[in-house]
Order: C-alpha cells, then sequence, then structure tokens
C-alpha cells in the first residue's frame, strides 16, 4: 500500500514537473520573441528600429467618426489611404518615417490584444494577426467638404466645445501621403506642415476677445466710455481703424461690433503691460498641452519690459505674438462652453477602449462667459461678421484682419453655436481680410444643419 502511494506520488510529481517545463519553455520563447522580434514594444523616436513593422501582424485599420474607412492595407502590406490629400493632415503616413495618427498610434495599429492562446497560434503556426483599429472623432462628409470649398492657404478646425472633439481639420495645401518625397521638396508652399495645429500667425482682430478679458478684470467697462476719431497717437505709433472709420462715442459692446481698433488699443494702454500679460498667460496662450497631432505652442511677444508700442500692438492682436489656428479654436470652445477649456482630441476609440474627454481647466467664469458670448452675438447680428447672420440659428463670432509684411493680410473667423455644440476657426493666408473667412462659415454651418 505504502509502494503503490509512493509510486503515485512520482507520476503525480514528473507530470507537474513536465507541466512547469513545457510552461516555462513557452514563457522563454514568448520573452526571446518579445524582447528579439518585437523590440518596438516599447516605442521610442529615438529607437532606430521604430519603423520596422511586426511581419506577423496586419497593421489595424483607421476610421471617422461613422466607421467609415479611411485607411487600410493593400495586399503587399503597404498602407491604403482611400481620400489621401484630404485626411493626409490627420492620418499622416507610415513610410520612409511616420506623421499623424500613423506616428502617435504606431504602437497600437502595429500590435493586437491577442490572448495567450492567439500568441501561440502566431509562434508557432505564423498566423497573421491585426493590429488594433483607430476610430477617429472626425465626420468623412464634413472634411470632404470643408476640403472641397478652402480654395486659400490655410487652415478650417470644427469642434465640439463641450468635449474638446475634432470633426474636422483641414489644412491646405495638402500632400499625398504616397509620395512623401515629392511633397517634402516643396518648400515654397510647405505641403507637409499642418497650418492647423503648426501654423503660427499673428491673431488680428480676433485677440481682442483676450483683451476684453484682461479688460474686464480690470477696469469697469460698465461705466468705461470713448470717442474713435478713426485714429489715436500712442506716442510713436498712430493707430487707425480700418479705412480711418469714425466710430464716435463707443462702450465696449459698440467698439467690439464693429472691431474698433483704437478704442481696444486705448484699453491695452490702460491696462498696461503687467495686467495684459497675466491674464494672457490666465488663458494659456503660452501653455502646452497634450494632443495627438504635432502642433506649435503659441508665443507672447508682450514681456513687462516691452515698450509701449508693444503693448498697443499686442492689444489689437498685431506685434510679436503669434497663434494656432487649434488655440483659436480652443478659447472660442472655452466660451461656449461656460469657461472650461477643453483637451483637444481627434480620436474617438482605439480598439474597444473609447477616449474620454478630458478638462484642462476653467479660465472664464460663467459670467464672464456669457458677456463674451452676448458680444459675439452682436458681431454676427450687427457687425463685421453679418455676413454670417441666420434666423434660425444663434451664432457668436469675431472677425479678424491680421498684417503681414510678406502680403496681404491674413483673414480670421472664429464662430460658435452653443446649442448644436460646434465651434469653427477659420485661418486664411493672404485673403485681403475676414470677409472670405465669414462666407466659408456659412457654407460650413448651412452643411452642418441642413
Amino acid at each position: 500500500m505504502v509502494k503503490t502511494m509512493k509510486n503515485d506520488y512520482e507520476k503525480n510529481s514528473q507530470f507537474i514537473f513536465f507541466i512547469i517545463s513545457v510552461c516555462f519553455v513557452l514563457i522563454i520563447i514568448f520573452l526571446f520573441k518579445t524582447v528579439f522580434l518585437k523590440s518596438d514594444i516599447l516605442p521610442n523616436s529615438y529607437n532606430p528600429r521604430i519603423g520596422n513593422e511586426n511581419v506577423l501582424t496586419q497593421r489595424g485599420k483607421i476610421f471617422d467618426v461613422n466607421e467609415n474607412l479611411l485607411a487600410d492595407n493593400f495586399e503587399n502590406g503597404e498602407r491604403n489611404y482611400l481620400y489621401p490629400e484630404v485626411f493626409a493632415h490627420i492620418i499622416g503616413y507610415k513610410n520612409d518615417g511616420a506623421a499623424g495618427i500613423e506616428k502617435k498610434y504606431d504602437f497600437e495599429l502595429s500590435h493586437s490584444d491577442n490572448d495567450f492562446i492567439g500568441v501561440l497560434k502566431e509562434i508557432f503556426l505564423g498566423e497573421k494577426l491585426y493590429g488594433k483599429d483607430v476610430y477617429l472623432s472626425v465626420d468623412k462628409n464634413l472634411q470632404e467638404f470643408i476640403f472641397s470649398i478652402l480654395k486659400n492657404k490655410g487652415s478650417i478646425i470644427v469642434m465640439h466645445p463641450s468635449s474638446g472633439k475634432i470633426c474636422a481639420m483641414v489644412s491646405k495645401p495638402s500632400f499625398n501621403p504616397n509620395d512623401i518625397e515629392k511633397f517634402k521638396a516643396d518648400k515654397k508652399n510647405a505641403p507637409l506642415l499642418n497650418r492647423a495645429t503648426q501654423g503660427l500667425y499673428p491673431p488680428g482682430s480676433v485677440f481682442k476677445i483676450i483683451t476684453t478679458i484682461a479688460a474686464m478684470r480690470h477696469i469697469n467697462l460698465s461705466e468705461f466710455s470713448y470717442k474713435c476719431t478713426g485714429i489715436e497717437n500712442f506716442g510713436k505709433d498712430n493707430i487707425h481703424c480700418f479705412n480711418s472709420h469714425v466710430h464716435g462715442k463707443e462702450n465696449i459692446k459698440d467698439a467690439f461690433t464693429v472691431s474698433c481698433n483704437t478704442f481696444f488699443a486705448t484699453l491695452g494702454d490702460i491696462l498696461g503691460n503687467k495686467n495684459l500679460l497675466t491674464q494672457i498667460k490666465n488663458l494659456r496662450v503660452d501653455k502646452n498641452f497634450n494632443f495627438e497631432l504635432e502642433h506649435n505652442i503659441c508665443s507672447i511677444g508682450l514681456n513687462e519690459d516691452s515698450d509701449r508700442s508693444e503693448l498697443i500692438q499686442t492689444a489689437i492682436g498685431q506685434g510679436k505674438t503669434l497663434v494656432t489656428p487649434l488655440y483659436m479654436a480652443m478659447i472660442t470652445s472655452a466660451i461656449a462652453n461656460g469657461g472650461t477649456i477643453m483637451q483637444p482630441s481627434i480620436t474617438q476609440r482605439i480598439g474597444n477602449k473609447f477616449i474620454a474627454a478630458k478638462k484642462i481647466a476653467t479660465i472664464l467664469t460663467k459670467d464672464e462667459a456669457d458677456f463674451l458670448t452676448d458680444l459675439m452675438e452682436e458681431v454676427v447680428v450687427s457687425g463685421t461678421a453679418k455676413r454670417v447672420y441666420m434666423k434660425d440659428i444663434k451664432l457668436a463670432g469675431k472677425t479678424g484682419s491680421a498684417e503681414n509684411p510678406l502680403g496681404k493680410d491674413h483673414g480670421w473667423f472664429v464662430v460658435f453655436n452653443k446649442e448644436n455644440d460646434f465651434a469653427i476657426s477659420i485661418l486664411l493666408e493672404n485673403a485681403g481680410g475676414s470677409v472670405k473667412a465669414v462666407d466659408l462659415a456659412r457654407q460650413i454651418i448651412n452643411f452642418m444643419i441642413k
């Protein structure tokens, strides 16, 4: 009896040892594969092997918010971009380098969430695995429409203020991701530059939104008035209103509606460098933020030691301050969102994981946001943006013309609607003013609400 129990014990021990040995060997194989064949499991742009594809994994697909296919693979494994120029600055490319979503989610697109059995099949049977699919927040139909109507160099962004999700982002000129080298050589037009996120421009009169916020916090605007004569002298600077138009006696609403330069230059002069600069920084003009695509941070030309000329120029959106169209979309969205600025995002989900909306900060009180909304609504009803006025939808906007030393003025327009949860930021290079930008906004809004 004792001998039988001993034999059973030895057999069980041998069986357990065998199982442990097999598992150990499998773990060693898996670790070997991970370290030597999948060394890009720890993605790093400085790793020279980061561009190597996992030969056993088919790269994941990219879809729009409505699950329309935007990018997949040819049979030879090369990427197939179904709308190459329309989505070039968003999707980017994976060919002799990477950019855009292809770069940001390179690891996710090229690796699966397979279970242990799937990994074993991959190792021993060579079965093809599939990387995770990426679903963007962009609407293909809206993106195509905007791409078709944007004729100037420039960019257009449409964003949901409540979430920061981007539903369209177009930059022109664009490029074909299947022929990168050809477009890299075009230094004059810089088609690879995403003007929406990387372009830095003088903001012109859209910056008066920020000057207004600074004035709200340091000046009693309910009692402040000013008489515009079309020109005002500030030491060595003479500031003119558009065409030296005389606006007469104005309060903040009057001046904002007609975008009076001398009024806002006067506000800047009263505020002084420190107060204006403090509020510019409070509004996160020069702050970095997380975003999936390559982007530049706005730069502030003003500092506490700047001369009076720089102060005045900054207050009306000229001088050395430079902003991106993306930032202007964010600040406009913050006003529409009751003062909360959201982290911009262009991704809806990766595989089965949804990308949640994230708050960056509350930069305005509700009263401040409501006051600015009232000013911007009047711009559309009776001011510089009345070309976009629509009877059935309440719009709030601000136009801007930014002086350009290399040619015609750049044209700006930002606009939002709370009820339909959209904000639009438009920048047109060398457009000669904001008229074309306002007209484009009208077309886009009509397309969205039809």
